[in-house]
């Protein structure tokens, strides 16, 4: 596409007569560069592109829900779908040039990770036992699961209504930039309860 730039003269009296007519011409195809066009949410990408030409100034542009942009530096603060456009200003006898949007997916970040941390593994039928948990990221919710006959949890509190293995794992919930986490299995209470 050319462009066409008319200069004319005015002030209080009239409008003078053009003084100059200039063609810019279009720049080479602008097109962003990035060898991969995604990430993991909270790590920046930097954003290039080729084609154009002159001294312009290039830059980005971006749109999309979660979508963050600082200069040529991508992010995002949770799952994005970014679309990214870069833009060469006109320079000299050429024109400004826009490159065709490119979309850019983010992922969640995974978490530390996750461990039942119970330093005691042993506990009585009928009292219940504190369940702790260590590592995970961010701020979500942490969740404790039960598995094995006569085992249950309330409130992050191990109950067992009979000796037997409860096998427990923690789940920390999804939050900011961070999917969710689970951690291994643990066996916290062995066939050593006592009434």
């Amino acid at each position: 596409q050319s462009y066409i730039i008319t200069v004319a003269a005015s002030n209080v009296v009239g409008r003078g007569k053009p003084a100059q007519t200039r063609l810019l011409k279009p720049q080479p195809a602008l097109k962003l560069s990035n060898t991969k066009f995604g990430g993991t949410a909270g790590t920046a990408v930097k954003l290039t592109a080729t084609g154009g030409t002159g001294s312009g100034v290039l830059s980005f542009s971006v749109t999309g829900a979660n979508c963050t942009l600082l200069g040529t530096s991508l992010n995002a603060t949770g799952l994005a779908q970014c679309v990214v456009t870069a833009t060469k200003a006109a320079s000299g006898s050429y024109g400004p040039a826009v490159s065709a949007p490119v979309t850019f997916t983010f992922a969640l970040a995974t978490q530390a990770a996750l461990k039942v941390s119970n330093s005691v593994k042993k506990g009585t039928v009928g009292t219940p036992l504190a369940l702790t948990a260590s590592g995970g990221s961010g701020s979500g919710l942490l969740s404790f699961s039960v598995t094995g006959s006569g085992c249950a949890i309330n409130v992050q509190r191990l109950t067992a209504t009979k000796a037997g293995n409860c096998s427990v794992k923690a789940t920390k919930a999804s939050s900011g930039i961070y999917a969710v986490a689970v951690s291994p299995a643990v066996v916290l209470i062995r066939r050593t309860w006592t009434r």
